[in-house]
Order: C-alpha cells, then sequence, then structure tokens
C-alpha cells in the first residue's frame, strides 16, 4: 500500500517548507524497487532536510494523521549520488496533479 501526497495536503505544504525545487526528487527508482517509483530529499545533508521536513509535518496534522504519515515514511532508504545523497520513501509517491504543478 503507497501513500500518495496530493497537491493540497499538509505535506505539500512541508515540502514548500523544504524548498523543494532543489532538493525534492519526485520520480526516483531505487535499489529493488524495479521500476516503481517514489519521492526522495537529495541533498548533502539528507538527514538535517528529514528533520526539517518532518518538523514541518508535526507541526500541520494532528496526532492520528501524523501516525499514519509516520508509518509510510518510515521506510526509508538511502542511496548515494556522488557528491550528494538520496534519502528516499518507497511507499510514499506525489499525485499526478502535484507532479504537473511542480514542473
Amino acid at each position: 500500500m503507497n501513500y500518495v501526497i496530493e497537491f493540497d495536503s499538509p505535506i505539500a505544504s512541508a515540502i514548500e517548507d523544504l524548498d523543494c525545487e532543489e532538493k525534492l526528487y519526485a520520480n526516483y527508482s531505487g535499489r529493488y524497487m524495479y521500476g516503481k517509483t517514489c519521492i526522495g530529499i537529495v541533498g548533502d545533508d539528507v538527514h538535517s532536510d528529514l528533520i526539517q521536513f518532518i518538523s514541518s509535518i508535526v507541526s500541520l496534522v494532528d496526532k492520528e494523521e501524523l501516525e499514519e504519515i509516520l508509518e509510510y515514511f518510515s521506510d526509508c532508504k538511502m542511496d548515494n549520488m556522488g557528491l550528494n545523497s538520496i534519502l528516499y520513501f518507497p511507499n510514499v509517491q506525489l499525485s499526478e496533479e502535484f507532479l504537473k504543478q511542480i514542473r
């Protein structure tokens, strides 16, 4: 089961807080994903970016919604991309509408 981020969701606001233009990788396909895509955070300090991202989410949702969101985001993986790393979430995707908005 996947979590799909809609354009008008609290997570979309958290992505905006993260300065997503430079850090969000919208269609990453990591190891053992066999062509399936997900979102990732790219940078030289992805752990700090993740803390900022989760902090934004915490401030925007109630406890029940937070527990559901964190369930999907807790399965994260990391790949080296040369000078940067990507922290990606195999069970989290952007909606088609969201993808159109950020392209």
